[in-house]
């Protein structure tokens, strides 16, 4: 995957001679830096840089930390880019005045299974995310909350303070809060695409969308509002059913409450399914997935967000330092 998405990188048609390649490994245990370290070997465009921390948000800074350029244009390993990728996102941030530009994820299964095509469907529905146009598509450029990865001046990232190292796998949506606290306004732009290829397998799936969760109460916290009420959809539907469960000890019927939610959502998921398969947007193995892998994506989330927020409001927890 790494090497398809650096390929693709060095494919674009902006100008070889304006553009330079930053790669951060977070000390990977598999091929991955010796695949980097070739591909830097056969073009100066490219360098390496190695993130100890492993995590996105001190790579992304390491990186903003050791930049000379003008803009800078965010890419991440598990998308492939066409070739205007950079053409596009830099014509964009340049004639609108925007602070962020970003585009449209055409969201490609991780792996050729019936499993990785029912994720890839999911985190492109708008049952499975909602209002989310950046994953679900739009036709027209609107201003947004947020975009996938993103491009920027780099001035405005170094004004910005770069990303919060202290919110693992929320730091998008910290910085694209507060950029838009401090009246910066962030664009998408359909016209800009990408190939995002989804997790291969339901565990990782799972295990991405928990820690996306876990990450949203400490944004919320810290910019002193939730960012979008889509995120709220997942927990209000674990603590319904969840909640009837616990309470049915003392009130049986309130059983009947999480019962009901549980199938309106399977429900719901079967009918996507079925219209789908109809549609012939996917086959019949992958759309017998779809509503159990929804489900599963939604009580991952929520699980995530009902865990971030009862840290946030534990009055002992550790507040460590912020990067600003």
């Amino acid at each position: 995957m790494i090497r398809r998405s650096i390929s693709s990188v060095l494919a674009f048609d902006y100008p070889a001679d304006r553009m330079t390649l930053t790669v951060v490994d977070g000390m990977s245990t598999d091929a991955t830096r010796a695949i980097i370290e070739e591909i830097a070997a056969s073009d100066p465009r490219v360098r390496l840089l190695i993130n100890p921390d492993r995590l996105p948000a001190p790579a992304l800074n390491l990186a903003i930390d050791s930049l000379d350029c003008d803009i800078v244009l965010r890419v991440d390993a598990h998308s492939v880019y066409p070739p205007d990728y950079a053409a596009r996102s830099v014509a964009a941030l340049l004639e609108t005045g925007a602070q962020n530009v970003g585009g449209v994820w055409v969201t490609v299964p991780g792996a050729d299974t019936p499993a990785a095509k029912a994720i890839a469907f999911s985190l492109a529905h708008p049952f499975g995310v909602g209002n989310a146009e950046y994953r679900t598509g739009t036709r027209e450029r609107r201003w947004a909350d947020t975009v996938p990865f993103g491009c920027w001046r780099l001035e405005t990232l170094r004004e910005m303070g770069g990303f919060t190292t202290d919110i693992p796998y929320g730091e998008d949506d910290e910085l694209n809060g507060r950029l838009r606290a401090a009246g910066g306004r962030i664009l998408l732009d359909p016209s800009i695409t990408c190939e995002y290829v989804a997790r291969p397998s339901l565990g990782k799936f799972m295990l991405m969308l928990y820690r996306y969760g876990r990450s949203k109460p400490a944004t919320a916290m810290r910019l002193g509002k939730v960012t979008t009420v889509r995120q709220l959809v997942p927990l209000i539907f674990v603590l319904t059913t969840a909640g009837s469960v616990a309470l049915a000890f003392v009130s049986p019927p309130l059983l009947l409450v999480g019962a009901a939610a549980m199938l309106a959502h399977l429900a719901v998921g079967t009918s996507v399914a079925a219209r789908a398969a109809a549609a012939r947007r996917l086959d019949r193995p992958s759309a017998l997935r779809v509503p159990h892998t929804l489900l599963a994506g939604h009580v991952a989330y929520g699980m995530g967000y009902l865990v971030g927020l009862l840290y946030q409001l534990n009055p002992w927890k550790h507040r460590p330092n912020v990067h600003t």
